[in-house]
């Protein structure tokens, strides 16, 4: 089980506002377009930021309009980390090996995956799952498969 960090993704109450921030006043390049997913239970605006040079970390900027992070942004406010995200080559294999371990795999909305074992992204076709939130101590942690576009 390889475990590479991805990303952090922060909460913000702008998006354009946050890229301006990091893209101009930092001097981080825009690495993806801004990608959209709009459902009745669940709305978010974002787009990935990084350094100039390739490689690290990257920074996902959320602009929530409905569902729990538009809640988390309320509760914590902008700025507030929202998630972790490590990539692996086979997000199959590591829900396997998290359910052996007795941990089951949720998608984005908590709901555990019982008859699946990812959701596959609307927006960029990757695969991702995520880690309950009671076995990471409160930290939401997103595996993720870049099966799709790749940032």
């Amino acid at each position: 089980m390889a475990l590479r960090p991805h990303h952090i993704g922060i909460v913000v109450d702008d998006l354009q506002e946050a890229l301006r921030f990091y893209t101009t006043d930092l001097d981080c390049r825009q690495v993806t377009g801004t990608f959209v997913i709009d459902r009745p239970d669940y709305g978010v605006k974002y787009a990935f930021v990084g350094a100039k040079n390739e490689g690290g970390m990257l920074i996902e900027l959320l602009e929530p309009m409905r569902g729990d992070l538009k809640e988390q942004l309320r509760e914590k406010g902008p700025g507030a980390i929202c998630e972790l995200c490590f990539v692996v080559d086979d997000i199959e294999s590591f829900y396997d090996q998290m359910k052996q371990k007795g941990i089951i795999m949720e998608d984005r909305n908590g709901r555990p995956l019982t008859t699946r074992k990812y959701d596959k992204m609307e927006a960029t076709g990757n695969k991702a799952a995520y880690l309950p939130r009671e076995a990471a101590q409160g930290t939401w942690v997103e595996i993720l498969e870049q099966s799709g576009t790749k940032y």
